[in-house]
């Protein structure tokens, strides 16, 4: 199952969302990308955006999501506050640069904050 998610206003697009189940009838899924202007962040939207990702998820029998993000991400603090747990870290590379990577697992149903 793959999932995107598209968040609007009036003015425009503000946000998206990609999650999906990692195989068929896995119990693990991944939120392989989620991105909000930076003028809506904050408030509770990102949130949101993940809960709706993720009660897609759960209805197809998904109890866990891998997050990968570069290390200098803010984010991660953000997937921390779901209840994310560091589980590996590695190195990648992208357009010839070397860039360190943290992997999240979330367990599902996320805690409420």
């Amino acid at each position: 199952m793959d999932l995107f998610l598209l968040l609007s206003t009036q003015k425009g697009l503000i946000g998206f969302a990609h999650g999906k189940q990692n195989q068929t009838e896995s119990t693990e899924g991944e939120l392989s990308a989620i991105y909000l202007l930076r003028s809506y962040q904050g408030r509770g939207i990102g949130r949101s955006l993940v809960n709706r990702v993720v009660g897609q998820l759960e209805e197809h029998g998904v109890t866990s999501l891998i997050i990968a993000v570069l290390a200098d991400n803010p984010a991660c603090h953000f997937y921390e506050r779901l209840g994310g747990i560091r589980v590996s870290e590695c190195v990648i590379e992208r357009g010839g640069k070397e860039l360190e990577e943290y992997v999240y697992r979330v367990a599902l149903p996320i805690a409420a904050s």
